[in-house]
């Protein structure tokens, strides 16, 4: 069976971590819970740009 939503490699994801700006990186680490949120928001929002899907990648394998 052909996964239609592959996930990515490991190591974009670390990639995609450790290119973070160092304000969100710094932010996970805070002691506000509401800081702490707005980082976590960040990095994801960070993660989810550096993963998206490249025209090359839509190709259906036959």
């Amino acid at each position: 069976m052909h996964d239609s939503n592959p996930l990515p490699a490991p190591a974009v994801i670390a990639a995609a971590i450790l290119n973070a700006s160092a304000v969100t990186r710094l932010g996970l680490a805070c002691p506000s819970e509401q800081a702490r949120q707005r980082a976590a928001d960040d990095l994801a929002h960070e993660i989810v740009e550096r993963l998206k899907v490249e025209r090359d990648q839509l190709r259906l394998a036959l």
